[in-house]
């Protein structure tokens, strides 16, 4: 398994980046298992907070834990979804949201829209004037999100854990690609 792999999955089985071990004594493949497994905690600490805000709708105060910072940030951007599409208002996130906070967002307008969440595989319409007589999101090729923000085109984002391809529009996952050196190099970040 790649050191990727194995610093996602040791977040997912410890809930902490520490002690992390990986394969060999390779600097790329500790380097490698290191970014994935803040990866993950960041990609956790963003889901805790949009579900907090889901169900509970509000944010803890408390950023001083681990990925707390992270996790406000989702909880916020998700209640500020929720507050615009309660007010009949376009859900459209201003410029200068962080990646995960637009995910948050996007996902809370999907949620309080259909008021019938569930993790589909198709992109998801959002961040529309619902009484456009066009919708350019559903012409779009965005593999997970499409925000149509009023501009000459649309933007696509992408799922915590996945990443904005070079067309702009597909989304690659962080398990899909690896550091471009040849494997035969470091056998040893296989296991």
């Amino acid at each position: 398994m790649f050191a990727n792999l194995r610093g996602a999955r040791h977040y997912i089985e410890t809930q902490t980046c520490l002690a992390l071990k990986s394969a060999g004594s390779s600097i790329t493949c500790s380097r490698t298992a290191s970014i994935c497994c803040l990866r993950a905690l960041l990609d956790n600490s963003c889901n805790a907070g949009a579900k907090l805000a889901k169900r509970h709708g509000y944010c803890s105060m408390n950023v001083n834990g681990q990925g707390g910072g992270i996790e406000r940030e989702c909880c916020d951007c998700c209640l500020l979804a929720k507050d615009l599409v309660s007010k009949n208002e376009s859900c459209i996130a201003p410029k200068g949201f962080s990646t995960v906070c637009m995910q948050s967002f996007n996902d809370c307008c999907k949620l309080n829209r259909s008021n019938d969440y569930e993790d589909d595989d198709g992109p998801i319409q959002l961040n529309r004037n619902l009484n456009k007589s066009t919708d350019r999101c559903t012409t779009a090729r965005c593999e997970h999100f499409c925000n149509d923000r009023g501009g000459t085109s649309v933007e696509c984002s992408c799922r915590p854990g996945y990443d904005l391809g070079p067309d702009g529009e597909s989304c690659i996952g962080m398990f899909n690609h690896f550091i471009p050196i040849p494997f035969a190099l470091f056998p040893f970040c296989l296991t």
